[in-house]
């Protein structure tokens, strides 16, 4: 699997918005064409539903691409990753805390739950 970490980066750069980007880095994994991904993401950004988007874009890839069997723990998994390496999965608190920058919080989603899908691969 190429380094989503770095694909997720680059499509904020471009313009994405933070769920954005790493929803569709992660096309190849959920089937998710460029433009359902970017749909489907887009209401997610800026902390819209509360969480931060590239977290709560996450959430959405394994939605599509965990196994049934081991998608709630994987879920957990990624909020409890996130959690740890971020401080909080809710945007308002990243941001009034300065926690991490939005590109931030975008490389760890991608980085992290690339490295959950391929554990449990």
């Amino acid at each position: 699997m190429e380094n989503k970490k770095l694909l997720a980066a680059e499509n904020h750069k471009n313009g994405c918005s933070c769920s954005q980007a790493v929803n569709l880095a992660f096309c190849d994994v959920t089937g998710l064409s460029a433009e359902a991904a970017k749909e489907e993401a887009a209401p997610y950004s800026k902390g819209a539903k509360i969480g931060c988007g590239a977290y709560m874009a996450a959430q959405l890839v394994l939605d599509h691409a965990a196994p049934a069997d081991k998608k709630d723990a994987m879920k957990a998994e990624m909020e409890q990753q996130f959690t740890v390496k971020i401080g909080s999965t809710a945007c308002k608190e990243i941001k009034e805390k300065k926690l991490r920058s939005c590109r931030g919080c975008v490389e760890d989603a991608a980085e992290l739950l690339q490295g959950i899908l391929e554990a449990n691969r």
